[in-house]
């Protein structure tokens, strides 16, 4: 009997976090909704920036150039976030 009322009270404290949609002490789904589409973006704009790049490029070597600095900036964004998470 112990055992039933310990499974219904997890199903109903379950039921009640979903109900609520937010994670007990964290963000709740807008505020993860708006990161999502930030980094989104910010993805966008730095493809964008690339893809213009890789237009201009007139030979070999500045393809490669604009390659490089994709990936320095990929690198670079990846660190930020990394540090963000942390903090």
């Amino acid at each position: 009997m112990r055992l039933f009322v310990a499974m219904a009270g997890l199903v109903f404290s379950l039921g009640a976090f979903a109900a609520d949609g937010k994670a007990p002490g964290g963000p709740d789904f807008q505020e993860m909704k708006a990161r999502a589409l930030e980094r989104i973006d910010r993805r966008e704009a730095m493809l964008r920036e690339h893809r213009a790049c890789v237009e201009k490029a007139g030979d070999v070597s500045a393809l490669k150039q604009c390659h490089e600095s994709m990936r320095q900036k990929a690198k670079a964004h990846h660190g930020n976030a990394a540090k963000h998470h942390e903090g």
